[in-house]
């Protein structure tokens, strides 16, 4: 557990932890059951969650046991090897291909990310991938709404509602994958990016003719989402710890501070990019050079060293990294190591989701400040580029492919 501290998976941990323990007090409140002791509860409900299927009918609420069927372990390809159905009442386990003898028999248990199968479940994937490429790995991502005024005199809560996200007290969650949960993500910080009444009335005036997700209002108001989107994926994005400010700097201001920082790295490189492709040639060799500079930071180490220029503290400095081995080295003797390693597959997981939207927040500005004509041109270089090396090929597809899709969003409305 102390390789997941700070984690998306340890906070489903805890709060599964807290739920079993609220079912076991509510089941030894009935006499028949007073005598249900923690041990043997936990046991008994970690097997039926982890092991049960969705059973027959449309009723949500049914689950059951099938013996045998429950010892295939999972496949995150569907129908990679096996597929199963309910036909008259019984439950159907058929082959999806030829098998050859002595070969495994998996199951996709769904499509969860490594958090979710390292909880419910036991174990990580490595390569934790569908078909077509998609990785559900996912994070929960908390959104800064404690500024808001209450409920009752602010519309937005119940816009936040509406877009699905989980709110608890003055807190607001949303889960997402680098693609799923995307349009209600960013359409959440939109509205939560108004930074003055004038603003607010537009994202209002937007919000009221929309049946569904908000779409682009307007740049500036785009450039406010993507700040907020940073401030809450840079930092977990590269596992920094904690600010080395002054206590009255507000961490909002350092973040806004790194994000103009890697911005205006990035900025350059787009801009020399649309500019060469639009005169059909490389430029010079000097400039030529610069760019491929440029490239090979990669964009986590510009939000990297963003980050580390207004005030935060590396885990990677010489005495955390000691004390990070050294607690790593201590686990190897008391837990088995393929525990470890499943701990260090969900973080490493988490991290890349983090570092896609703190790289598309920075992308997504950047473009914004182009030329219209000079936008695309700019992100079909970037797509290619070693900048975004760092991201999973379907990662970098939806980034780019999103950012498009505003930029040509705000042409239409300005072309109106």
């Amino acid at each position: 557990l102390a390789l997941l501290e700070g984690s998306c998976a340890m906070e489903r941990l805890s709060r599964k932890r807290d739920d079993y323990h609220e079912q076991h007090a509510f089941l030894c409140s009935f006499p028949d059951f007073a005598d249900v002791d923690w041990e043997h509860f936990l046991w008994a409900i970690t097997a039926v969650s982890s092991r049960n299927f969705r059973g027959p009918g449309v009723d949500p609420g049914t689950f059951c046991l099938v013996p045998l069927v429950d010892l295939l372990n999972h496949h995150p390809v569907a129908g990679y090897s096996t597929l199963y159905c309910w036909e008259s009442g019984h439950f159907i386990l058929r082959c999806a291909r030829d098998i050859s003898a002595g070969s495994e028999l998996c199951l996709s248990y769904g499509a969860l990310g490594n958090s979710t199968l390292l909880v419910g479940y036991g174990f990580a994937l490595a390569v934790n991938e569908e078909e077509n490429g998609y990785c559900p790995d996912d994070v929960t991502l908390e959104l800064p709404v404690a500024a808001l005024p209450s409920r009752e005199t602010d519309w937005r809560w119940q816009a936040l509602s509406d877009l699905g996200l989980e709110l608890c007290g003055r807190e607001a969650r949303v889960s997402v994958t680098h693609a799923k949960g995307l349009p209600e993500l960013i359409s959440a910080l939109r509205l939560l990016a108004p930074s003055d009444g004038k603003e607010l009335a537009e994202v209002e005036a937007a919000w009221s003719g929309t049946s569904g997700c908000l779409r682009a209002v307007s740049a500036p108001l785009e450039r406010g989402a993507a700040a907020l989107l940073f401030e809450c994926t840079a930092p977990r994005a590269l596992g920094l710890g904690k600010i080395g400010a002054a206590p009255t700097t507000s961490l909002s201001a350092l973040l806004r501070s790194a994000f103009s920082k890697a911005v205006d790295v990035l900025l350059p490189f787009l801009l020399h990019s649309a500019r060469n492709t639009l005169a059909g040639n490389s430029g010079s060799a000097a400039a030529t050079n610069a760019v491929r500079g440029a490239e090979k930071k990669c964009m986590l180490a510009i939000i990297k060293q963003a980050l580390l220029d207004v005030g935060y503290v590396d885990f990677t400095t010489p005495a955390t990294a000691t004390a990070a081995a050294t607690t790593a080295t201590s686990l190897k003797h008391e837990a088995p190591q393929q525990l470890v390693e499943f701990a260090r597959i969900v973080v490493a997981a988490e991290m890349r989701v983090f570092a896609h939207y703190a790289s598309l927040a920075v992308v997504l500005a950047s473009a914004l400040s182009l030329d219209a004509s000079q936008q695309s041109l700019a992100l079909d270089r970037l797509e290619a580029s070693a900048l975004l090396g760092a991201l999973a090929q379907s990662s970098r597809r939806v980034l780019v492919r999103f950012v498009r899709g505003v930029c040509a969003r705000l042409a239409d409305l300005s072309s109106t």
